[in-house]
């Protein structure tokens, strides 16, 4: 469960809690509470502080309120498709973390429809940085099932390419998860 705050289209707070209602289900590292506090500083440039992977359990507490990543993006200008009305919408982004690794990246969202949108991230690495447990790469696929319902199946984890293997690496298309949101404004 989840909610966004958003004061005046400029700053904006979001929160989840996580629950994992199978036994087994919820795996080492994975998130109970998530948060993320942006700032949108100009029309294309944006900052964040967030936490995706913040847990209660492991004597962790509320600890994952200062292991958030701290993240500059600047929106990039839309990148039309050849054959269709569609365009490409990309950011590029910068992040630093105390307790995890700075990384760069792009995020292009592309709209494969009027109800269906696909999202890829990549990051980029210092030479030797990359952890066993950083992507190479992010995706998600979401369907706007009605104006309030949108499924979404999505991967963050430990996703690689081929030629940079890593033992904790999901093969690709089979990991991820499956989310249904219902959003309320009030």
């Amino acid at each position: 469960m989840g909610c966004t705050l958003n004061y005046r289209n400029r700053l904006t707070f979001s929160a989840s809690m996580i629950g994992y209602p199978l036994d087994g289900q919820k795996s080492h590292g994975d998130a109970e509470y998530t948060y993320a506090l942006t700032w949108r500083m100009t029309k294309n440039l944006t900052l964040t502080y967030a936490n995706y992977t913040a847990a209660f359990t492991g004597g962790r507490g509320l600890a994952g309120l200062n292991e958030g990543r701290l993240q500059l993006s600047r929106r990039l200008p839309p990148v039309s498709l050849p054959g269709t009305t569609r365009k490409l919408g990309c950011s590029a982004f910068a992040s630093a973390a105390r307790r995890g690794t700075e990384n760069a990246g792009l995020s292009c969202g592309l709209p494969l429809g009027d109800k269906l949108s696909l999202r890829m991230t990549g990051y980029l690495y210092l030479p030797g940085a990359q952890r066993d447990s950083d992507p190479d790469y992010s995706y998600s696929l979401s369907w706007t099932v009605a104006p309030q319902v949108t499924l979404t199946w999505s991967n963050y984890a430990n996703n690689r390419w081929f030629w940079n293997p890593s033992d904790e690496a999901d093969r690709f298309l089979r990991g991820g998860s499956l989310g249904l949101t219902y959003g309320l404004r009030f």
